[in-house]
């Protein structure tokens, strides 16, 4: 799995050694966007057609989704938590293989306002 399209101007990606990625921002404070959701609703504006991020399958081909797929899926995943009473003060936990719904899923959790617990089976 891998983002197939450049973060925003602003903020890098650092890729650890156990697979998680960290943004960095060289923005003062008060400018840096807030959450991971922030930082991909932007891009989405940007560019919704560019691929978000891509993933091969078994086999060796590849699936992707643009932004503009992975924010209505996200987006959907937020509406469908909050009614289902999650938002702020909540933690939702899920279980997943790095995929590409792994990746819609922690930015629809953070749209809804939780926090996120992801638990990797990797």
């Amino acid at each position: 799995m891998e983002f197939a399209s450049p973060p925003p101007p602003s903020v890098t990606l650092e890729r650890r050694g156990d697979g998680s990625i960290i943004l960095r921002s060289p923005l003062p404070l008060g400018q840096v966007p807030q959450s991971l959701a922030q930082v991909f609703d932007a891009q989405a504006e940007r560019a919704p057609d560019a691929v978000f991020m891509r993933q091969r399958q078994i086999g060796g081909s590849w699936r992707s989704i643009s932004y503009g797929d992975a924010r209505r899926a996200a987006g959907g995943l937020a509406q469908w938590l909050i009614d289902h009473g999650i938002g702020v003060g909540d933690v939702v936990s899920y279980l997943s293989e790095p995929s590409i719904e792994h990746g819609i899923a922690a930015i629809g959790v953070q749209r809804s306002g939780a926090a996120i617990a992801p638990v990797s089976v990797a």
